[in-house]
């Protein structure tokens, strides 16, 4: 285990219980709205349990990575992996299935890879070239489309 494994976890939390914890305690809290253009509540009710949890995430909004469409869901570093959470992301047409276990339960770890296959499910186009996921959580760059 690297260093920033050991730092993101320093308590040992285990960290799919807790955002599953998390997950099911939002969606008891929010069981009146639909997940349509709710992005933003959900993300945000989401992101203060997990911190509450004492777990490290970061809302992601699209317009900061340089894409015209809202979006917002979370992304928490797993060792050398990440979680994406968006309990919204039903609204959005999807063929593949890359992204069912996200689909079904609201989270899912992904790689490079398959988070610009979600990218391309939400937003409908990607970059011309990829995105990497350590650069959309640490950085705060603008990306240019």
């Amino acid at each position: 285990m690297d260093l920033f494994s050991k730092m993101t976890n320093i308590t040992g939390i285990n960290l799919e219980e807790e955002i599953i914890t998390s997950i099911k305690k939002v969606k008891e809290d929010l069981n009146h709205l639909t997940e349509e253009r709710t992005c933003k509540i959900y993300s945000s009710f989401l992101y203060q349990e997990l911190l509450k949890q004492h777990i490290p995430c970061k809302v992601i909004n699209t317009l900061d990575l340089g894409f015209s469409y809202e979006h917002h869901f979370i992304l928490i570093p797993n060792n050398n992996t990440y979680y994406l959470v968006d309990l919204t992301f039903s609204q959005f047409s999807y063929q593949e299935n890359l992204l069912d276990f996200l689909l079904k339960n609201g989270y899912q770890e992904i790689s490079d890879f398959e988070f610009n296959a979600y990218l391309l499910a939400v937003l409908g186009t990607m970059y011309q070239e990829p995105v990497f996921l350590e650069e959309v959580y640490f950085e705060n760059q603008v990306f240019k489309k």
